[in-house]
């Protein structure tokens, strides 16, 4: 009974040991970088926030100049008048501040521009990995764009010039 338990166990240890997993890596930012929407895409956003930045230094230009002109006029106002007054650059600065929020906030204008126009290239990028892994029998991709640290990286498991070409093929 022992003699036969130890087979067992032995024919089940060889058995995973015969089964070797199948790794490789890429570089994303060269993946991305090899499709053209990718750099008109981030042309767009950066062009999208300075017209957020322009339109928000404005506003806080505009309150500063209230603010410049309630100080020349307060020593010929009277109290009641500059209170009046003062409400004026106080809602401008109010008012620059909320459109900075919804402009560049974590759930933004911005944001959402930006998801509006990465989102399908990020998906054709993923889905010429999944291509990869599933024709290829790959069980993990790794990506060396984010991994902060390597000790070695064979070049023959860097498959990233195999997704640039799923991906570019997709294009046609």
């Amino acid at each position: 009974m022992k003699k036969l338990l130890f087979l067992m166990v032995a024919l089940i240890g060889l058995s995973s040991m015969g089964y070797a997993q199948k790794y490789g890596y890429i570089y994303s930012e060269k993946v991305f970088k090899a499709i053209p929407e990718y750099g008109e895409a981030l042309e767009k956003i950066e062009a999208y926030a300075k017209q957020g930045r322009d339109s928000v230094e404005l506003l806080y230009k505009q309150a500063q100049n209230s603010y410049e002109a309630l100080t020349a006029v307060s020593d010929r106002i009277t109290a009641s008048q500059y209170e009046a007054l003062a409400k004026q650059p106080i809602a401008l600065e109010r008012s620059a501040t909320e459109y900075n929020e919804k402009f560049f906030g974590k759930e933004g204008d911005l944001v959402e521009y930006r998801k509006s126009l990465m989102d399908p290239i990020e998906k054709r990028v993923m889905e010429a990995v999944e291509t990869l892994v599933t024709r290829d029998g790959y069980d993990m991709i790794f990506d060396m764009s984010v991994m902060k640290m390597t000790v070695y990286q064979s070049p023959e498991l860097d498959l990233t010039d195999e997704v640039i070409g799923i991906v570019t093929s997709e294009e046609k």
